[in-house]
């Protein structure tokens, strides 16, 4: 099971789930290969965001529409992450 996560900056959902070891494994379906974890939480939502940035920037660069399609025309007016709802720093768990 895991738990979904709304960054609303870019307008994707982060899945979130713990592995067998007790580490929070963090991915971003609309997004191959954008994968982080951490022991904590706090820790994997923290990384996920590096690698969500980092693809997106690339993409951006190499495929802007692909990029549009993605984030839903979603702008961003500063680096500073927004959620929908407060239940981490910086990621909101879907309401």
């Amino acid at each position: 099971m895991s738990s979904v996560y709304y960054r609303k900056d870019v307008g994707l959902d982060v899945h979130v789930s713990v592995d067998l070891d007790g580490n929070y494994i963090a991915w971003v379906p609309e997004l191959p290969g954008c994968v982080a974890g951490d022991e904590t939480l706090e820790g994997a939502l923290r990384e996920i965001t590096y690698s969500m940035d980092a693809v997106l920037d690339v993409l951006k660069m190499d495929d802007p529409v692909r990029y549009r399609q993605i984030t839903l025309g979603v702008e961003t007016t500063s680096k500073q992450t927004q959620f929908d709802c407060e239940s981490t720093e910086h990621f909101a768990e879907a309401c």
